[in-house]
């Protein structure tokens, strides 16, 4: 359908003399009424057509007839438009065929895109570069934000380098080669956030070994600082078979020690060094029949194999003399029914040379370098297969003294074990600082707290009897049993001051 019209007119017919770039306004005139006619069509508005949909939607319907068509009649010799079309062609496309100076323009035109192209090339450079710049410092922030994580997982770094070697010389599967890096068995242990995360660590692991243990009071502590060897060959410690024992059904042993481990986490502070010897001595047990000399060596070789992983030597080195001691049940029994000092024996001895080997491995640069004789268990083998062993302890070694059922025997003045006075006194030790309301009390008695009555007494750290007599009655003497509680009211530990004080209560009738 034509349409013209004449100047007045709502709806003009002809466009001659207008620039032509006016004509969108028409089109944006009829998307707009099509839009506005359709915006409440459901159908129309699930289709989430844009802007440049709306225009095709627009001319696809004028196509079709559903929207008014308007025929424009363009003169050819318009002059604005002829401007318009020479502007265009200059502008963006080519000069018109018969410009006369189409060549040179053309030469102008391919110049200018020449530059521009180089310019955008050159930018699109600049920003490339600019992109990478960028995402190597991105990349280079992970990997340190990365390695910093993995930083403070990894707490090896914190100790000694000779505490790592001789974990790789451990970790040696031939015994001759040094391993890359020590097992993830005691890094797993070392890399724990604390103490007590290191303890369950550890605990976990000879689980996993079907082997029940109890530690030694600062074993566990040892182990978690990298100290494995013992203070002296005549005190075996950390790392040995007398430190980390068998636990025996029904054992209670592991509750106390766990009460031992907080008071000193919590109170260790407070004491002098002296005292923090004294409360860590570890009480040396000596087994009484074959079956507790086998369980303390399976032990020990699953403490080996938690240092130095599974396969390690030192460990099947452990395993070869525990299959040969269960061979010899017979003799070694024969040998601790004679003498039960055997079996500490057999222990100190294998526990020694072990500490040797590691004590060497601190400093050895391979396996290789540490003697093959450290580990040499044969002297041992022969004797027990000759029925010779011959104990041979250090003094550290007693046998743990019967518990006295009451204190009549050892009165000030007497001396112990000796009727011809030829021994010395014993030395008299008094509390200078009590807890007042232990002390004995108006109408209270001693026989309310000793004999019979003391036997259940609470324990103190190293697991044994609290001295009654120095904290009720105020003094005692120098060798009394239960010396290690022999301390001022500051260092009794809370838990253990609660303890006896409603042990003492209930035998005063003052519940």
């Amino acid at each position: 359908m034509d349409e013209e019209g004449s100047e007045g007119d709502e709806e003009p017919t002809g466009f001659k003399g207008v620039d032509p770039n006016k004509l969108l306004e028409v089109a944006l005139a009829k998307v707009n009424e099509f839009k506005t006619a359709n915006e409440t069509d459901v159908s129309y508005q699930a289709l989430g057509l844009d802007s440049v949909s709306h225009l095709i939607r627009f001319l696809v319907s004028v196509s079709r007839g559903f929207i008014p068509e308007i025929v424009l009649e363009m003169d050819d010799e318009d002059e604005v438009l002829k401007a318009y079309e020479v502007s265009q062609h200059q502008s963006f496309i080519l000069p018109p065929l018969d410009d006369p100076n189409r060549l040179t323009r053309l030469e102008s035109r391919f110049e200018s895109f020449q530059s521009q192209s180089i310019q955008l090339n050159h930018t699109l450079g600049k920003i490339g570069d600019v992109l990478q710049t960028s995402n190597e410092l991105t990349s280079k922030r992970i990997e340190i934000s990365e390695s910093k994580m993995e930083k403070d997982k990894d707490r090896t770094h914190k100790y000694h380098p000779s505490v790592i070697n001789c974990l790789k010389n451990l970790a040696s599967i031939d015994g001759v080669e040094q391993a890359d890096s020590p097992a993830d068995s005691i890094l797993r242990v070392l890399n724990c956030e604390s103490h007590s995360k290191a303890e369950l660590e550890l605990l976990s692991q000879y689980n996993d070994k079907k082997v029940s243990v109890t530690f030694s009071i600062g074993t566990s502590k040892a182990i978690y600082d990298g100290k494995f060897t013992w203070s002296s060959h005549e005190i075996p410690s950390c790392v040995s078979p007398f430190s980390i024992g068998y636990a025996k059904p029904n054992d209670t042993s592991m509750v106390d020690r766990h009460l031992m481990l907080g008071t000193l986490e919590s109170h260790g502070k407070s004491m002098t060094a002296e005292e923090i010897k004294k409360s860590l001595k570890q009480a040396l047990t000596i087994p009484e029949s074959y079956h507790e000399v086998i369980d303390q060596v399976r032990v020990f070789r699953s403490t080996l194999e938690i240092l130095g992983g599974t396969d390690c030597s030192v460990a099947y080195a452990i395993k070869e003399l525990s299959d040969f001691l269960e061979e010899r049940r017979g003799k070694i029994d024969s040998l601790m029914s004679k003498n039960k000092e055997v079996g500490a024996h057999i222990l100190y001895h294998v526990g020694l040379k072990v500490n040797n080997y590691i004590d060497m491995a601190h400093r050895a640069s391979s396996p290789e370098d540490i003697p093959k004789s450290v580990l040499d268990f044969s002297n041992l083998r022969e004797s027990i297969d000759s029925f010779n062993v011959i104990p041979n302890l250090p003094t550290t070694f007693k046998h743990t003294a019967t518990e006295p059922t009451d204190d009549s025997s050892t009165k000030p003045g007497k001396k112990r074990g000796s009727k011809d006075g030829k021994e010395e006194r014993r030395k008299l030790v008094r509390n200078s600082d009590p807890v007042e309301e232990w002390k004995l009390q108006e109408g209270e008695k001693w026989e309310m707290f000793c004999g019979e009555n003391c036997k259940d007494r609470p324990t103190w750290l190293d697991g044994k009897r609290m001295c009654h007599k120095w904290h009720i009655k105020g003094v005692c003497f120098s060798d009394c049993p239960y010396a290690a509680s022999h301390v001022p009211k500051p260092q009794v530990p809370p838990e253990k001051k609660r303890a006896f004080g409603d042990w003492r209560k209930k035998k005063a009738g003052r519940e």
